[in-house]
């Protein structure tokens, strides 16, 4: 009986700790903003390397679709950006009641 109660201990306390490890560390959350302040930096330069882009393809021709790729490319990565910080801002905002 003793041993079972051993084996039962031994048991459910490497599972917690197994679930321990599996849990999200405490940095993740700024780590989602901090991808997204880099998207949001670099969307910036989407449209010039389009343009640049469809420059070398075919001189004359290639500029207007690298722009309009290169703008579609700017506000994606601006939404994709804020995102990314919304949600890695989301958990602290519970304490900005606190600041005010």
């Amino acid at each position: 009986m003793r041993r079972i109660r051993l084996f039962l201990y031994a048991y459910f306390g490497f599972l917690f700790l197994g679930l321990l490890g599996l849990s999200r560390p405490a940095y993740a959350d700024l780590d989602l903003v901090a991808r997204g302040m880099a998207k949001t930096f670099a969307a910036v330069l989407e449209t010039p390397k389009g343009v640049i882009t469809g420059a070398g393809s075919s001189f004359p021709l290639g500029i207007i679709p690298g722009a309009i790729t290169g703008t579609m490319r700017t506000v994606a990565g601006t939404v994709m950006g804020a995102a990314d910080i919304a949600r890695g801002a989301a958990p602290y905002a519970k304490y900005l009641v606190f600041m005010i």
